[in-house]
């Protein structure tokens, strides 16, 4: 069977939440043959404050509007986008779970999970006394990291455990789906990237040494290069080496 699309709008919410206002859009959305909307704090002012008592009162009351008159009703998951910081209280109260991603970088760091040397033509050498040194380095990013369970996890309980407990059993039972906008593992969040780059957690270096061995970090340099010596970074990467 053959589905009609509906249309729903990107509702940006950035103005203090007034009932009157509310309203009075939702009718125009509908006047104009939306079939609902996906109601998206963006810049939105902090009146009342997001996700506080009187915020979920206040949107329990919109839903309960848009139910009334038809209008199918969506949540976007976040104050801002993209989605994942849950309007910054995540990282106060997580730091951990920033996403991270690994750089490939020549300056010595201090920080770097391993290091490798590559010859004049930018093969792996496996030598260690080859042409120019590389070090791979953990930088922390500004978004969530998608990459390990807890942080999302984390996320799941700041927004949409608030929204499931805080609405009206009515209106939650309304909304028809939770929108999560661009989750991603973390190469494109700022800083911006200029060196080349994997994604990478926190979490990630424990998780390999538990599965290929502690000696780990002689293969991360397939992460990035092969070369002449690759099958001696290979000879003891298993299954796991590049090709």
């Amino acid at each position: 069977m053959r589905h009609q699309p509906l249309f729903y709008s990107f509702w940006s919410i950035n103005g203090p939440l007034d009932q009157g206002a509310l309203r009075t859009q939702m009718d125009q959305f509908q006047e104009a043959g939306l079939d609902g909307v996906v109601f998206h704090p963006r810049s939105y002012p902090g009146i009342p404050p997001y996700l506080s008592p009187r915020y979920l009162a206040e949107l329990s009351a919109a839903i309960s509007y848009a139910k009334s008159i038809g209008l199918r009703f969506w949540l976007y998951d976040e104050n801002g986008f993209p989605s994942g910081t849950a309007d910054g209280q995540l990282f106060t109260r997580f730091p951990e779970d920033v996403a991270v991603r690994l750089e490939l970088v020549s300056d010595a760091q201090p920080d770097a999970v391993a290091s490798f040397w590559t010859s004049e033509n930018g093969l792996c050498d496996s030598s260690e006394n080859g042409h120019r040194q590389w070090f791979l380095k953990p930088q922390s990013l500004r978004g969530l990291d998608c990459m390990t369970p807890e942080p999302c996890l984390n996320f799941l309980g700041l927004i949409h455990e608030q929204y499931r407990t805080g609405l009206t059993p009515e209106a939650f039972d309304y909304v028809e789906a939770i929108f999560t906008d661009e989750p991603e593992t973390g190469i494109s969040w700022a800083p911006a990237q200029t060196v080349p780059a994997v994604p990478w957690s926190r979490h990630m270096l424990s998780e390999l040494r538990e599965k290929f061995g502690a000696n780990v970090e002689s293969r991360l340099p397939l992460l990035f290069s092969v070369g002449r010596d690759i099958a001696n970074f290979a000879s003891v990467f298993g299954s796991w080496s590049r090709t």
